[in-house]
């Protein structure tokens, strides 16, 4: 498998990852953002200590305002549902989405747009305990998208996941989990090549660690494996296109460490390295993409009232690469994130984060990724509300003239007729400019659809 940089690949499917990578209420909580390979992204060294809640199943054309993965807050919520069903000392929550699509542009290419209608359905099952101590959680979830004319774009992704954590006597705890799925490459990615149909690979992710607190001082430490094994591929014109050589396995550790001055700041230090090892080396281009990397950071957490807190940070990453040919990445890391509860009906979060993201773009080692962007909750009633979304995210290519601009927004309408059906409404407009130019593109998506909970 070949990949050229800039040559013209017809690829459907867009960025999804500036959309997911921070409205956790649609897309599931996605720790860090994704710019290069897209769906099965590489999360960089900090993300050792952060806990991975879900996976990327059901990225591309899923139903976008369907829990695919849970978020945030979503086990208290789940606590207080009248439709959760108690099951021994588990509460359960189903839930089955299906929606219409429309999209102007699948293939995201510069020129001559090909559109088409797609069904999606997505069922998902969650159960968390209702105990007094210790907590044990267990999900599965899948996508499945059906296309009205193009039947190649058609995709069933799903994914199983179980996550617990044990609480010591002396206030800390230990966490862990396995998350596993298969799931499907957008071919928006630079890394798709023009198959007959889409990239499919699978997902195995184990991780686990400690947290304590001592006083004023906090510590958070982890582990993390992560192994992805593609497929390869049918190629349009006959034959088959070799995917085995970007399997790899990625091995991540990492801390935070920080004190709480008072009850607004506590300041933090933070730490991570990972090993990216490729299972086939050298690659198809000739390349061994096998890297150490590290990422060292200060930061802050800040509670400025009841209704205003987040976390700013700033440091240094590098990426080093085992191959000669293929630049070391390194440079500022930096980010944060801010919560703003405006009133009891709006609620407002930014965010801005770069993260080193693997590709296999010939002649380039990674792509540095700069994103940022908000979104903004407004609750008419307690049936109705809308969600406005807006970012932007840069992808630079190390090692090739190339770089990826990515603009997103995004308006939702959700309607509860009950608390077991709501029905939805969304608009997503994507705006792409690359210094390869073949690889511009707009995109106009709609969704309508049902989302019932049991």
């Amino acid at each position: 498998m070949v990949r050229v940089p800039g040559s013209l690949r017809i690829r459907p499917r867009r960025g999804r990852w500036l959309l997911a990578l921070f409205f956790p209420s649609f897309f599931g909580n996605l720790p860090i953002p994704a710019l290069a390979e897209e769906s099965p992204r590489v999360q960089d060294a900090a993300a050792a200590v952060q806990t991975p809640e879900n996976g990327n199943a059901g990225r591309g054309v899923q139903l976008a305002f369907h829990d695919a993965e849970v978020p945030e807050g979503h086990d208290a919520e789940l606590r207080a549902r009248k439709e959760a069903r108690r099951v021994g000392s588990f509460l359960v929550h189903l839930n089955f989405a299906v929606a219409e699509s429309y999209d102007d542009n699948i293939f995201a290419t510069r020129n001559n747009p090909a559109s088409d209608f797609i069904t999606i359905v997505a069922p998902r099952i969650h159960a968390v305990s209702d105990w007094g101590r210790h907590e044990l959680k267990f999900q599965g979830s899948s996508h499945l998208a059906y296309y009205k004319h193009h039947g190649g774009e058609d995709y069933q992704d799903f994914n199983l996941q179980t996550k617990g954590r044990y609480d010591l006597d002396g206030g800390g705890n230990l966490f862990g989990g396995v998350w596993f799925g298969r799931d499907h490459e957008d071919r928006e990615s630079p890394d798709d090549v023009f198959g007959a149909e889409p990239i499919t690979y699978y997902d195995l992710r184990t991780f686990g660690g400690y947290s304590e607190s001592f006083g004023r001082f906090f510590l958070r430490a982890g582990g993390r494996f992560d192994k992805l094994d593609f497929n390869d591929v049918k190629a349009a014109g006959g034959g088959e296109i070799n995917e085995d050589d970007r399997d790899r396995t990625v091995v991540t550790g990492g801390a935070r460490a920080g004190y709480r001055l008072n009850s607004v700041i506590t300041p933090f230090l933070q730490a991570g390295i990972d090993r990216r090892g490729y299972l086939h080396t050298p690659d198809d281009n000739g390349f061994d993409r096998d890297s150490l990397g590290y990422r060292i950071i200060a930061g802050t957490e800040a509670a400025f009232a009841s209704n205003l807190h987040g976390e700013v940070f700033a440091g240094y990453l590098r990426q080093d690469y085992d191959s000669r040919a293929l630049p070391d990445v390194e440079g500022p890391a930096f980010g944060g994130q801010l919560h703003w509860s405006a009133s009891p009906e709006t609620s407002v979060r930014f965010f801005v984060d770069r993260t080193v993201d693997e590709t296999t773009i010939g002649g380039a080692s990674a792509a540095l990724n700069t994103s940022g962007g908000a979104r903004v909750r407004h609750d008419f009633s307690e049936r109705f509300y809308a969600v406005l979304r807006a970012a932007h995210g840069v992808r630079e290519f190390e090692g090739i003239d190339r770089d990826d601009r990515l603009t997103t927004t995004a308006a939702l309408l959700a309607y509860e007729f009950t608390e077991q059906l709501a029905l939805k409404a969304e608009y997503h407009f994507e705006h792409m400019r690359s210094s390869a130019g073949s690889q511009d593109f707009d995109v106009n998506h709609v969704f309508v659809g049902l989302e019932s909970y049991f």
